[in-house]
């Protein structure tokens, strides 16, 4: 299904995201990681009342269902939402988190404009002397390779940008 943005919004998207860029424009891969000692805070979610990541009572599906029906109504009507996603294992099994939260963002009423794929592996083959010489680069974490070494049938090749329209 294709939708009509603003000439170039998809690539700014994608371009932004494939820069590795996150929330304020700051790389969140580049070198090193993020401190995750916050001034003594217990987590990184913080201690604001109400915060639903502190939250131990919700379910994850009735915290997004939370989260993404305040989006609903404030965003205006025509207003676009963008969420990036991917599957996770668990228990021996690829759960399909894209497909299920599609799922519920058309149960609170959003309208579904793309779905984009956004691969986590590259593949480039280049001519040498003895054949082509292929380099495979991945963008995932040493935990998720590990894991792919021993179950190579539970690979996450991809994540998925979802973008809806309310």
């Amino acid at each position: 299904m294709t939708a009509k943005f603003a000439p170039g919004l998809i690539r700014r998207i994608f371009e932004h995201y494939a820069e590795g860029l996150g929330h304020g424009g700051e790389p969140t891969h580049k070198g090193k990681e993020p401190d995750r000692n916050l001034d003594g805070m217990q987590s990184g979610y913080g201690n604001t009342k109400g915060n639903i990541g502190n939250e131990r009572n919700d379910t994850y599906w009735e915290a997004m269902r939370d989260v993404l029906s305040e989006c609903h109504k404030i965003l205006k009507p025509g207003g676009v939402t963008i969420l990036v996603l991917k599957a996770y294992i668990k228990g021996g099994r690829k759960v399909h988190l894209p497909q299920q939260t599609l799922k519920l963002l058309i149960h609170l009423e959003f309208t579904p404009l793309e779905r984009i794929k956004a691969m986590l592996v590259k593949e480039t083959v280049t001519p040498g002397l003895f054949g082509e010489i292929k380099k495979v680069t991945e963008r995932k974490s040493f935990f998720r390779r590990l894991h792919e070494k021993k179950r190579p049938d539970l690979k996450i090749d991809f994540e998925e940008i979802i973008i809806c329209r309310k």
